[in-house]
């Protein structure tokens, strides 16, 4: 990610080429349409289908389970704060 400077801002290399946050703004944007319009419809295409099952399946396999806390974490991405890495 750049800043307003042109010069890159994200904490670590993984975070800055990955860019991975972009399949969450994704589904963010599809899940607002739908909300937005109330096209049920559109649940019904494959195309949607695909989108949202590949999204999904992407964030699944970047899990890893933690034996400490017995959770699964998603590491190589962004907290809330967008300058700390995880």
């Amino acid at each position: 990610m750049f800043g307003l400077s042109g010069v890159e801002t994200s904490p670590s290399e993984i975070c800055a080429t990955q860019e991975i946050h972009i399949n969450g703004d994704i589904s963010f944007a599809m899940q607002q349409y739908l909300l937005a319009t109330g096209d049920k419809e559109i649940l019904n295409k494959s195309s949607y289908k695909a989108i949202v099952f590949g999204i999904a399946d992407f964030w699944i396999s970047r899990m890893q389970y933690n034996r400490t806390s017995q959770l699964f974490d998603i590491n190589g991405g962004y907290v809330n704060n967008r300058y700390v890495c995880n």
